[in-house]
């Protein structure tokens, strides 16, 4: 199931949207979809839905929302380990390191490490919950207070007298 729209791509990507769009219509028969572009709120109840949530992406986020919100829905990610994603998402099992997408087998790598995760959700050896409880912790608020009590502590800035979120 894919859910992306397009209306926020530029212009250059029309190549791009033509291959996905003819690949998805080759594979409907395989339980591929495209939903496109829906509201958060549908999407915040479809997602736990579904066992994985798969990132091949090559871009650079700094902190990556919606995989958060999929490891919150209890997804098990699969992502390539590009930019802050190490860093922000579950420390996954199923992650791939960042490597040419051709000439390094990154494309593969990643295609095999999709399947693995899978069949760990249907086999339901993965904790889902472990996934949760890690979005939960990692939110963008407590991430900023847990750096804010490391700056603090290092005597880098001056005592906040604002309350700690909780």
């Amino acid at each position: 199931h894919l859910f992306y729209g397009w209306e926020t791509a530029p212009p250059q990507s029309a190549r791009w949207r033509e291959e996905i769009m003819a690949t998805v219509a080759k594979r409907s028969s395989e339980g591929v979809q495209w939903h496109g572009r829906i509201p958060q709120r549908s999407l915040d109840a479809i997602l736990p839905t579904y066992g994985v949530w798969l990132y091949p992406t090559s871009f650079g986020e700094g902190y990556c929302i919606a995989g958060m919100r999929a490891t919150a829905a209890g997804l098990i990610p699969v992502y390539r380990q590009v930019a802050a994603l190490p860093e922000v998402q579950f420390p996954s099992p199923f992650a791939v390191p960042d490597r040419d997408w051709i000439r390094e087998g990154g494309r593969s790598e990643f295609s095999a490490s999709a399947i693995a995760a899978v069949a760990a959700s249907k086999n339901g050896k993965i904790d889902r919950e472990a996934y949760r409880r890690f979005a939960l912790d990692h939110t963008w608020e407590g991430v900023a207070d847990r750096l804010l009590v490391d700056v603090e502590r290092r005597g880098l800035l001056p005592a906040r007298t604002t309350p700690r979120l909780e």
